[in-house]
């Protein structure tokens, strides 16, 4: 898990306290200048750990190709990387490439005393979350099983399922931010502060930041088992949303889980 480190507070006996979430959840609770309530107490999240390259001294970064058609991920690790999809074959666009990512480690608040209406209505709507996903290689082969799902011999569905596969959270941003192509946040790369956003929230007041300061991109990553499920028809959100519900009560049941235990992600092209 990660974990937020709260300053004690003057005043109240106590020690500095640390808060931890999963880091699945950590990528929007612990987001950039999300505000965390704590024992009655409102704090901001402005800094965050960071990693930095051996060679370059620089905040350690990378880039990730996610197919718009399935979702997959390619982590490019020399320049331009892939332009197909290993997964169904389709050609990769400039739009499913995105630079700037840092992973996200644990971060620091500090006390928020004044919080307006609209900081709050901001953060009910909350972070733009994308998810993908890369089965485990084995001996230089995917490790995955495919199962067809066909009514009278006319083709429904197919799945995919693969042990512990890797799977990356990335948060791209503000779901209301003005330009939705321009991802990331400003991070003061040299110090660890988040950079406010004048545009969303006037009372956040500023950090002291260097001059070094740049766009990233945070991400998450975990290794899990992963099922896929893609139809062969396009369907509308309700459907899936309501497929999405069914199978993880399903899971559930059959094997016993708990609801946490258990997480259910719409990829592109359902």
């Amino acid at each position: 898990p990660l974990s937020a480190f709260i300053p004690a507070r003057r005043g109240r006996k106590g020690r500095n306290e640390f808060l931890s979430r999963p880091r699945f959840l950590a990528i929007s609770e612990f987001g950039p200048r999300a505000v965390v309530y704590h024992e009655g107490a409102r704090y901001r999240v402005n800094k965050v750990n960071l990693s930095f390259d051996e060679n370059t001294r620089d905040v350690t970064e990378y880039v990730l190709k996610m197919c718009s058609s399935c979702g997959y991920g390619h982590l490019v690790e020399t320049a331009p990387g892939p332009n197909v999809c290993v997964n169904c074959s389709q050609q990769l666009q400039p739009k499913d490439e995105t630079s700037g990512l840092v992973r996200l480690q644990n971060v620091t608040v500090k006390r928020a005393d004044q919080i307006t209406s609209d900081e709050e209505e901001r953060q009910r709507v909350g972070y733009e979350i994308q998810t993908t996903y890369r089965f485990s290689e084995v001996a230089g082969s995917t490790d995955v099983r495919k199962a067809e799902i066909d009514v009278a011999g006319t083709p429904l569905a197919t799945l995919r399922y693969g042990d512990a596969a890797r799977i990356w959270r990335i948060n791209l941003g503000w779901r209301r931010r003005k330009n939705p192509n321009d991802k990331g946040f400003l991070l003061d790369v040299e110090r660890g502060y988040w950079a406010t956003n004048k545009d969303a929230d006037e009372a956040d007041r500023e950090d002291p930041l260097s001059n070094r300061v740049k766009q990233v991109v945070p991400y998450v990553e975990d290794h899990r088992n992963v099922l896929t499920l893609k139809f062969a028809q396009q369907h509308d959100v309700g459907v899936m949303a309501s497929v999405q519900a069914a199978l993880k009560q399903a899971i559930q049941q059959e094997y016993q889980l708990e609801p946490s235990e258990l997480d259910t992600q719409p990829l592109p092209n359902g």
